[in-house]
């Protein structure tokens, strides 16, 4: 997790390279991808038991 903008972001999704030792070009396609085998923006799917 990385703290950017007033909130916390996924660094896999944003720059991967960064943790994984590639060069910059590869963020965009690395985070699409990594973004979308973790289901980023989908909700949780948690389930919410309250007891």
């Amino acid at each position: 997790m990385e703290f950017k903008a007033g909130r916390f972001v996924c660094g896999m999704i944003r720059r991967p390279g960064h943790y994984m030792r590639l060069p910059d070009w590869a963020d965009g396609i690395l985070g699409s991808m990594i973004a979308k085998a973790l289901g980023a923006g989908k909700g949780c799917d948690a389930d919410d038991i309250e007891g």
